[in-house]
């Protein structure tokens, strides 16, 4: 048993601030496990709610015939699984080693309606500071010419991904979505050859023009 009586004062302040320090350290040990047993609870009843309407829309498809019942099976299981993985990016904290305006990743884009830019594609991101935020905004990059799309095939650093900033489709994602590395990036402005002028100019004056 410590004897306080015998302590120096400096040695009693030391043992107080130690004391605090791990009175500290087991509030927020035990804040943190309270916390996850909250997670972990939101996502069974998610899991749950998500089973039971997978269940509702098997039901309704059985009416239909073969080649549409097909089609609805097809779009279910992926939803289903595009639910399974949304569950996991909520409890995921993914850093990206390294995020900045104009840089390209991958991105889970999930299963959505109509038209809307679905499942895994290159985006590329037009946040100007994507570091400050958990949330960024990002544009589609697609094979096809549409509306409002911009090519990028001369304007990417390492040629790994080709096609059509697709500006038409902005969205604002979280970061978890995003792959971990960047898989390319615009050039810089003083990497572009005489013959080919910079690009970013343009995408920043579309990109505004559609926002506002």
């Amino acid at each position: 048993m410590i004897n306080v009586q015998n302590m120096t004062p400096e040695q009693f302040h030391a043992m107080k601030k130690r004391v605090q320090k791990d009175y500290v350290l087991k509030l927020e040990k035990e804040e943190k496990d309270v916390l996850l047993f909250q997670q972990i609870d939101a996502l069974k009843r998610e899991v749950e709610l998500y089973n039971n309407i997978l269940k509702e829309q098997t039901e309704l498809i059985v009416d239909l015939d073969i080649n549409e019942r097909n089609i609805e099976i097809d779009t279910i299981i992926a939803r289903h699984k595009w639910n399974n993985k949304k569950l996991k990016y909520n409890i995921v904290d993914k850093k990206q080693q390294s995020i900045f305006q104009f840089s390209i990743f991958t991105c889970e884009l999930g299963e959505n309606i109509g038209n809307e830019k679905s499942k895994t594609r290159p985006v590329i991101i037009l946040s100007k500071n994507p570091f400050v935020s958990s949330i960024v905004i990002v544009a589609p990059i697609t094979t096809t010419k549409v509306k409002n799309s911009i090519q990028i095939n001369k304007h990417v650093k390492y040629g790994n991904v080709s096609g059509y900033i697709d500006l038409k489709h902005l969205r604002s994602v979280d970061k978890n979505r995003l792959s971990f590395r960047a898989i390319d990036r615009l050039l810089f402005d003083n990497e572009y050859s005489e013959d080919i002028g910079p690009i970013k100019p343009h995408i920043i004056k579309k990109f505004k023009e559609l926002i506002v």
